[in-house]
């Protein structure tokens, strides 16, 4: 009896080693995240951009915030990074889709055409229909 075996052949026209254009086939991050360790989290990520094949797209964290005896807005650690790092930054109050403000949430989210959402301790509840937008974009 006489075996012979083939190598395995494989798609690769959609292959993350696509050399004319590097970003082409990056992923499409959102990160959403408030206090100090997510804004530690997203400068990690920001520095392993290449190598992860990612591109950070937009930035989600809380609206800014009074604080302090003065009570002058302050803004999110998160946001001072993304902004150190010109990365659009996006401060939705609410996502639901009962208020015209959260509607248009959804909307500016979808419009950056995310591949996935990566969250640490944003502080808002992300409704379901959020995630499935994620869901329907990827």
């Amino acid at each position: 009896m006489i075996m012979t075996t083939t190598a395995p052949t494989f798609d690769t026209s959609n292959s993350l080693t696509d050399h004319d254009n590097p970003t082409t086939n990056r992923l499409r991050v959102v990160f959403a995240g408030t206090p100090e360790f997510a804004a530690i989290s997203l400068e990690s990520l920001i520095k392993q951009q290449e190598a992860l094949n990612i591109e950070i797209v937009a930035v989600y964290t809380q609206p800014d915030r009074k604080a302090g005896r003065g009570q002058k807005l302050s803004a999110s650690a998160v946001k001072e990074v993304a902004l150190t790092h010109d990365i659009a930054v996006e401060q939705p109050v609410t996502f639901k889709k009962s208020s015209a403000e959260g509607l248009a949430a959804r909307q500016t989210l979808r419009t950056y055409q995310p591949d996935v959402m990566i969250v640490a301790a944003y502080g808002l509840i992300l409704p379901i229909g959020v995630l499935e937008t994620l869901l329907m974009v990827a």
